[in-house]
């Protein structure tokens, strides 16, 4: 989203949040839950951004690649009231 403060700080569709606040992110639900730890509050994101993959081998899914060289360290304020769509 657009106005969203991951956006603002230059979050893209197939980056990779590895860590809010040290604690290791693997499902939406993991993220949902330490935001709303943090509403209001500034938090540390690692983020690997996402390297579209443009050859693809057959049966092969991921769309992107994730170098472990590429994590960026994010500072981002969890808003209290986001928007609702």
């Amino acid at each position: 989203m657009d106005d969203s403060p991951a956006f603002q700080a230059g979050i893209k569709s197939g980056d990779k949040i590895v860590s809010v606040n040290d604690h290791k992110i693997y499902s939406i639900y993991d993220l949902q839950n330490i935001l709303t730890q943090n509403l209001g509050k500034n938090t540390e994101w690692k983020v690997i951004k996402g390297v579209p993959k443009i050859f693809m081998e057959p049966g092969q899914k991921a769309k992107y690649e994730y170098p472990e060289n590429q994590v960026k360290n994010l500072n981002i304020k969890a808003r209290w009231n986001p928007p609702v769509y």
